[in-house]
C-alpha cells in the first residue's frame, strides 16, 4: 500500500474519459485515491451508471462503462485498476459494488498481479476467524471473501498460499490452499437421495453458501449459509461453485450511501428478496 500511496503522490490526473468507446481511458489519480479510501460515492460517480438494457445507441454506452471499471491507470502507477485499488486497501464493499457493474476480477497490474494477488500480500489482510463471509446486517464483508465468492482466480495455489503465509496472512492462506475455500458454492443433493443418518443435509440441498475452513480428515468444508448466516458441515463431494455475478450476487448487494461515501451493504434475507430488490 505505501508503494502505491508514494506512486499516486507522483502521479498527474490522466484525462478522465475518452469519447471513444473503447479502452483508452486512463484512471485519475483523484479517483484511484478515492477507491483506497473506499469512497464508493465518488468512484461510482467517475464510472457512471450500468447502461440500460433498453438503450438503443447500440454497444457505445456498454463499451463506455466498460472501460472506466476496468481503467488502468499510468505506469507510474503500476497500471493498477479501481479493483486493484480497493482490494489493496481492504475495501471489501467497494470491491463487490465495482464487480456488480461487471468490474474483471482477474484484471492484472504491471506486475502481473490481480486484485487477489496484491491483497493477499499486504500486512493485515487475513479472513476473518470464523471464515469468510459478511456479518448480519449492514456489515461489510472483507475483501478477500468478496473477490473470492465473485469468482477471482486463484491461479498458481501453493504459491499465493505461500506467499499469503509469508505475510502473516495465515487463515488466508489456508482458506486458498483447498479448492472451494472462500468460493460461493450451490450445495448438492445426496445421490440416493437420502439424509445419511438425519444430519438435516436434507434441509441444506439446493442453498447457496460460501465455503470456509476445509478440514481433510472429514474432506468437508465448514459453510456459511446465504441468507441466514447459519453454519454448517457439508461434504466437499456434495458442493459446487456457483460464483456470483450481476443478476445472482448472492445475499447482499452494495449501494454507495454510507457514512462518508462507503458502501453499504444491503442484506438479503431470501433469493426472492434479492431478486426484488434488483427488479426494483
Amino acid at each position: 500500500v505505501a508503494e502505491l500511496e508514494a506512486a499516486l503522490a507522483g502521479c498527474d490526473d490522466g484525462p478522465d474519459e475518452a469519447d471513444a468507446a473503447g479502452p483508452t481511458v486512463v484512471l485519475p489519480e483523484r479517483v484511484a485515491r478515492a477507491a483506497m479510501r473506499g469512497d464508493a460515492r465518488s468512484v461510482l460517480r467517475w464510472v457512471g451508471p450500468a447502461p440500460d438494457p433498453s438503450c438503443q445507441c447500440g454497444r457505445n454506452c456498454r463499451e463506455r462503462h466498460r472501460s472506466r471499471l476496468d481503467a488502468r491507470a499510468g505506469p507510474d502507477m503500476m497500471g493498477v485498476t479501481l479493483l486493484h485499488c480497493a482490494a489493496a486497501n481492504g475495501r471489501g464493499g467497494l470491491c463487490a459494488a465495482l464487480l456488480q457493474g461487471g468490474a474483471d476480477p482477474d484484471a492484472r497490474d504491471a506486475a502481473g498481479l490481480t486484485p487477489l494477488g496484491v491483497r493477499s500480500i499486504m500486512d493485515g489482510a487475513d479472513v476473518p476467524p470464523d471464515g469468510p463471509g459478511g456479518g448480519g446486517g449492514e456489515e461489510e464483508e472483507d475483501a478477500v471473501s468478496v473477490l473470492l465468492a465473485w469468482g477471482a482466480a486463484v491461479g498458481d495455489r501453493p504459491r499465493l498460499a505461500s506467499e499469503a503465509r509469508g505475510y502473516g496472512n495465515v487463515r488466508l492462506a489456508d482458506l486458498v490452499s483447498s479448492e472451494l475455500g472462500g468460493r460461493r458454492c450451490l450445495i448438492l443433493p445426496r445421490p440416493d437421495g437420502g439424509d445419511d443418518g438425519g444430519d438435516g443435509h436434507g434441509r441444506l440441498a439446493g442453498r447457496t453458501c460460501v465455503a470456509g475452513r476445509f478440514d481433510p480428515a472429514a474432506d468437508a468444508y465448514r459453510v456459511r449459509l446465504e441468507h441466514t448466516g447459519d453454519r454448517a458441515d457439508v461434504p466437499s463431494r456434495l458442493l459446487t461453485r456457483r460464483d456470483r455475478t450481476p443478476p445472482d450476487p448472492g445475499d447482499a448487494w452494495y449501494v454507495p450511501d454510507g457514512r462518508g461515501g462507503r458502501a453499504r451493504r444491503v442484506a438479503f434475507r431470501s433469493a426472492d428478496e434479492a431478486r426484488a430488490y434488483l427488479s426494483s
